[in-house]
């Protein structure tokens, strides 16, 4: 009798966790807007006229804290870059004052580094701009927040809310192919550029909840 009530609940348990993932899979989202947390994973890379390199990433993002793993590129390993949610008034590199993320590290091979803007930390250890802030919007399809943006559609993407290019904080970032992901529209592959930087992203899969 001890047997089967521990079977019965084995079945139970192991229902529900199934039933919660499936849930989870199949979870769909009328718009961006919905969606509280995601991961994402891909290919980077980031040119200069006289320099390029390149790498994989893995990116987890919700509305608390941040990580950035970069594999690859900078001739230096594997990168890490982090934030936390502060409440610290600052202003990064393009002018925006009193930035979301206000705690971020910065860690590669034995070094650590810790300051509150996220593409000055990266420009000062690797010289490159990479606004990992706005690109944590444009990666979804949508411009950064915290300043004025153009959006560009084509006819045919209009309707479906889908920029073919984005021109916000002297970075243009512009589209060319998107995939459906539990029912909303996000880029697969992207580039964003402010000459002599250009960052390209391609992302191979997505995780949103």
């Amino acid at each position: 009798m001890i047997k089967l009530i521990i079977s019965l609940s084995l079945i139970i348990v192991l229902t529900a966790c199934s039933t919660n993932s499936s849930k989870n899979m199949n979870t769909t989202f009328a718009s961006i807007d919905e969606i509280k947390q995601w991961s994402s994973s891909g290919r980077v890379g980031i040119r200069t006229d006289d320099d390029a390199h390149s790498g994989n990433f893995n990116w987890r993002h919700n509305d608390k804290e941040f990580e950035f793993i970069i594999s690859g590129p900078f001739g230096q390993g594997t990168t890490k870059i982090s934030g936390t949610e502060g409440h610290k008034e600052h202003e990064d590199l393009a002018g925006h004052e009193d930035h979301k993320y206000h705690n971020i590290v910065l860690e590669y091979k034995d070094i650590v580094a810790s300051g509150t803007d996220a593409e000055a930390l990266l420009l000062d250890h690797f010289g490159w701009h990479f606004p990992i802030i706005q690109i944590s919007y444009w990666v979804r399809g949508i411009p950064y927040s915290g300043s004025k943006a153009m959006v560009i559609y084509d006819d045919e993407l209009e309707s479906t809310l889908k920029p073919t290019t984005i021109i916000q904080d002297d970075w243009t970032i512009n589209y060319t192919r998107y995939e459906t992901v539990n029912g909303v529209q996000l880029p697969h592959k992207l580039q964003a550029e402010k000459l002599p930087y250009r960052v390209n992203l391609i992302i191979n899969s997505w995780d949103i909840q």
